[in-house]
């Protein structure tokens, strides 16, 4: 199985806390490998302190079916037990967007997530990383 390489981890962030100076430097930003540990975190010098773990979470969520953590949404809001069951019983899960798996060559490598901003610009911070460094 492959995972998340220091270099790989080292740009995506570098894109990522770039973008989240842009948009006010307000982001914590953290990366995950494929089992959901953490790689590698940064926390702009803006950020409120509840970005650090909502960071974590979001990269951790998006492991854990390679989809992005507002697509966690989309497939459980018409169904209330797995709506607040889920959140709730599993432990790190984040139903907002700011979250994103890392895929490279079709496979599941790792996860992105930003906290800090509105959840559209967490989103921007994390697509514009994985765009910019994996296409």
């Amino acid at each position: 199985m492959s995972t998340v390489s220091n270099e790989l981890a080292n740009e995506l962030m570098d894109v990522a806390s770039a973008r989240g100076e842009e948009l006010g430097g307000r982001f914590s930003i953290a990366l995950v490998d494929v089992a959901g540990t953490l790689k590698n975190f940064r926390r702009l010098d803006s950020c409120p302190l509840v970005g650090v773990q909502v960071a974590q979470d979001k990269a951790y969520t998006a492991v854990l079916k390679g989809i992005p953590t507002h697509e966690w949404y989309e497939g459980i809001k018409d169904n209330p037990s797995h709506l607040y069951g889920v959140p709730s019983a599993v432990e790190r899960v984040t139903i907002f967007g700011g979250g994103f798996p890392i895929h490279v060559e079709g496979e599941l490598i790792g996860g992105l997530g930003a906290s800090g901003g509105t959840y559209l610009e967490d989103m921007d911070v994390v697509q514009s990383a994985i765009s910019a460094v994996i296409g």
